[in-house]
């Protein structure tokens, strides 16, 4: 999904998401995640950088209203307007202290930089993509061991809702 499609109730799974609901919103009531990884393209025409950026703002606060760290990640691919929208990714991480992923540097090390050239620029390789999602764990492992120096307790809340026994 693009950062716009995100934020639009059109986009929403019918079924699993409640009517005028966002993916976002959606995803956030559903799985009641502790941590969200925000890796989003724009998938627009150039020049939209400034309004991509405010999407991912909006993305963030939604986020962090909802009790959610948002963890922002930078594109791999930085063809076109790439490099600016990274700039503006990390800009929001920034301004809104954060963690920033930098996805883009995963891949810097592998041929082609992790773009695979048979498809074109937006899809990685299958190497990339492994890379990737090494530095995704490691962020993740990053983060969590600074709350932990921080003092947030490693483990979950206590559920106050009754879980059921699908098997009595």
């Amino acid at each position: 999904m693009s950062a716009a499609s995100v934020l639009s109730p059109l986009w929403a799974e019918p079924g699993r998401c409640n009517p005028s609901e966002t993916p976002l919103d959606c995803e956030l009531r559903r799985n009641h995640p502790a941590v969200l990884f925000i890796n989003l393209g724009m998938n627009w025409p150039e020049g939209n950088v400034p309004r991509h950026t405010d999407l991912v703002r909006q993305i963030v606060r939604v986020s962090i209203e909802r009790g959610v760290l948002p963890i922002l990640s930078t594109q791999a691919d930085t063809s076109g307007e790439g490099g600016a929208i990274n700039q503006g990714i990390a800009q929001v991480a920034l301004d809104s202290d954060i963690p920033l992923w930098n996805s883009w540097r995963a891949v810097q090390h592998l041929p082609g930089h992790g773009i695979d050239v048979d498809r074109g620029a937006g899809y990685l390789t299958v190497e990339a993509w492994d890379a990737r999602n090494f530095s995704a764990l490691r962020a993740l492992h990053a983060i969590l061991a600074e709350l932990l120096r921080m003092g947030v307790p490693a483990e979950p809340p206590v559920r106050t809702t009754p879980v059921l026994d699908s098997g009595s």
